[in-house]
């Protein structure tokens, strides 16, 4: 029997085959690269939104009064809605008092929680949605994530509340009077603060993840005496972001 001939194809056929090719490859590049920049726009907008209401938060435990404008103005925008609903026939005397009593009971809970508190895991979500990127905002959620959480500590303490520490979302390293006063995913900026904060008499300790069975993430972790911590503080921000206003030390003495 013998082999059937050799097809032989066309120089044309070739460049087609080749040319399907990088067509297929290069859409399939240029969709790789749609889905992570739409995810990069995603957690950039959302580190963004977590830091403004960071910044809010720390704003109203700073200046409670604020913070009681500011939610007034909310309950009686939504005390209008209703009763315009009930106008219009969309709601029944019996449901408008039912979502009255809704609405009040939210406010109550809105109110009694912490703002500092709420500063804390805003500017926590931010720090981990910008992780990854290089933006201000991450920057100054590294900062002021450990502001509030010291802050709303305070808060608990000046109350006479006893709770226990892990309600505080301890860090690695937080233990005992230790706190967190800064976290950096770069070795050579944690070795470089650690130097600053040392030189200014802070007596810093830095936690790396090493030490952690199964960090999820890289890190270090800057942690100083809680007497020290405002010292701290405002060492790292005067150095890392002098563009951050000094106010911070006005938040635990507005309590």
């Amino acid at each position: 029997m013998t082999r059937p001939p050799f097809r032989k194809h066309s120089p044309h056929f070739l460049f087609s085959s080749i040319s399907s090719w990088f067509g297929r490859l290069f859409g399939g590049l240029w969709a790789v690269v749609f889905v992570y920049g739409a995810i990069w726009v995603d957690f950039r907008s959302r580190a963004e939104a977590s830091y403004r209401d960071g910044e809010r938060y720390l704003q109203w435990a700073r200046n409670p009064a604020e913070r009681t404008r500011h939610q007034e103005a909310e309950y009686l925008k939504e005390s209008e809605r209703l009763f315009s609903l009930q106008e219009r026939g969309k709601l029944t005397p019996e449901d408008l008092r039912l979502e009255q009593d809704v609405l009040q009971s939210r406010f109550d809970l809105i109110g009694a929680d912490s703002s500092a508190k709420r500063a804390y895991f805003s500017f926590r979500d931010a720090h981990r949605y910008s992780s990854h990127l290089k933006i201000d905002d991450g920057l100054k959620a590294r900062l002021l994530e450990p502001v509030a959480k010291h802050v709303w500590r305070e808060e608990v303490f000046r109350q006479g509340l006893s709770v226990p520490g892990e309600m505080f979302d301890p860090a690695p390293g937080e233990t005992g009077d230790r706190r967190l006063v800064f976290s950096t995913p770069d070795p050579n900026e944690a070795a470089l603060l650690f130097h600053l904060l040392m030189k200014k008499g802070v007596l810093v300790r830095v936690f790396d993840d090493k030490r952690i069975r199964g960090a999820v993430r890289e890190g270090f972790w800057l942690t100083v005496p809680s007497a020290s911590f405002w010292k701290a503080h405002e060492t790292l921000r005067a150095f890392l972001a002098p563009d951050l206003p000094v106010v911070l030390g006005e938040v635990s003495s507005s309590l």
